[in-house]
């Protein structure tokens, strides 16, 4: 009986345990199943590397955390983030978009991301921030080129573009961005601007410029041994330019010679042209010289242009020294008598000069001689018998012979030359000499004061002749 009471206890109270642990069973799991999942880190985590992809213009990169849609969202806006001359964009606006992707930057805003307590899904908005180009100039026409268009980007305002960004997980469980904006509409919608035009400032932009000095060599804008530059820029004929205002400054190596110098104006000689010119020579102060001070010194001579104190143009050219030889044109030399008084004053005093020259068939002439003359002769008008008179005669082919002659001309006969006596007491020394036997071209007589080989003897006399 006992025993019975006990089992019978045993069953009842396995039986309460059992509904009663079912009950609490199922409380629990209902409690569990109640309980939201907190998916916002996989939603903001989500969204910022697809922004982050997005900002970098890595599309290849975005496409791998967005869905299929937004993928194919991004294909169609390729073509406009690839920044370059073409069809979609013409060279300046293609800078100009590329400027502007470049200042593209993101904050995902946590607070605000949402999510559903049923499904792994939710949004989140991210905020944007981008350089906008209308707010520096209405037109682009405003600037001169891209250049001072992008400089004047740096003053731009930034717009705020906040976008919201659906994020769910897919079957594999990845999380990937299902909807966006407009991409194009919103944070991309300075790609619109596909074309710019500018509006140069004609006034004084120089046509072409050119310039001049003494010796060009070495190709254009070189000169060798100059005494002056001269520098010419010419300025759009129909956009007449004011003269007043313009000067120009010299640099050196770089280094500043001198500035604000008024520009020189030709109206006569520049009126078809508009444009100045800019003179430099070496009797201009400050302006470097050569050592013997006949030229330009050597360097690289920059000049700049100014209209109303702004630079408008600026040009190099350079400048270099080379030792040249002292010619002698020969042609001039013809018939010229040289003597040398200092030398020998006393014999110097004793020439007859207006008897001294070159004589044909007995007529004095003036050095030159014909082609088919019988007799090259000089005669040495004289008062008083020196005795033999050293000599030698030099020969060229050419006109332009470097000095000294003496080192640079062909001797082609030496020897003694005596007096003559003439009828009425009338005396001189003769060099004679038959055509025939010397060739033609530029000759230089040279008669000394004493014998050929008197070592005392000296020049003293120097004569210029030609033979056809």
């Amino acid at each position: 009986m006992k025993l019975r009471k006990t089992v019978a206890a045993v069953v009842a109270s396995t039986m309460i345990f059992s509904v009663t642990g079912c009950d609490i069973l199922d409380s629990l799991k209902k409690e569990e199943k109640d309980e939201p999942v907190d998916y916002s880190e996989d939603i903001i985590d989500t969204a910022d590397e697809f922004c982050k992809q997005l900002a970098k213009l890595d599309l290849n990169k975005a496409r791998k955390v967005c869905s299929d849609s937004i993928s194919d969202d991004l294909t169609e806006i390729e073509p406009l983030l690839q920044f370059e001359e073409g069809e979609v964009y013409s060279a300046e606006a293609a800078q100009l978009a590329e400027y502007v992707a470049g200042t593209i930057a993101y904050t995902v805003d946590e607070d605000s991301v949402e999510y559903s307590k049923k499904h792994p899904e939710g949004s989140v908005d991210v905020v944007f921030t981008v350089a906008d180009p209308t707010t520096i100039s209405a037109e682009s026409g405003e600037y001169e080129d891209i250049d001072s268009m992008l400089a004047d980007m740096e003053n731009a305002e930034t717009k705020e573009i906040t976008i919201n960004i659906e994020v769910e997980q897919d079957d594999e469980e990845d999380w990937k961005v299902t909807k966006i904006g407009s991409l194009t509409d919103e944070l991309f919608s300075f790609t619109d601007i596909r074309a710019l035009e500018f509006t140069p400032s004609t006034a004084y932009v120089p046509v072409y410029s050119f310039w001049d000095g003494c010796s060009e060599e070495y190709g254009e804008g070189t000169y060798v041994n100059t005494a002056y530059l001269g520098l010419c820029v010419i300025f759009d004929p129909e956009v007449p330019i004011d003269t007043s205002i313009m000067t120009y400054s010299l640099l050196v190596d770089g280094e500043p010679v001198f500035s604000n110098q008024i520009v020189i104006y030709d109206e006569e000689a520049m009126a078809d042209s508009n444009g100045v010119l800019v003179f430099i020579s070496v009797l201009d102060r400050g302006v470097p010289l050569s050592p013997n001070g006949d030229y330009i010194d050597e360097g690289t001579y920059t000049v700049a242009v100014y209209a109303d104190g702004e630079e408008v143009f600026s040009e190099d050219v350079t400048v270099y020294l080379e030792d040249e030889p002292d010619y002698v044109d020969m042609d001039e030399n013809v018939g010229d008598i040289e003597y040398t008084p200092d030398r020998d004053p006393e014999f110097y005093a004793e020439i007859d000069q207006d008897r001294t020259g070159w004589y044909l068939d007995g007529q004095m002439i003036d050095g030159e001689y014909p082609e088919d003359a019988g007799t090259v002769e000089f005669r040495l008008y004289i008062s008083e018998d020196h005795g033999p008179l050293g000599f030698f005669l030099l020969q060229s082919d050419v006109a332009q012979i470097e000095s000294p002659l003496i080192e640079h001309m062909s001797q082609i006969d030496t020897g003694d030359i005596t007096l003559v006596t003439e009828e009425d007491g009338s005396m001189y020394y003769q060099y004679s000499v038959d055509r025939s036997t010397i060739p033609s071209g530029y000759y230089i007589l040279v008669i000394a004061n004493g014998a050929y080989d008197d070592p005392n003897a000296d020049y003293a006399v120097f004569a210029g002749g030609k033979i056809n």
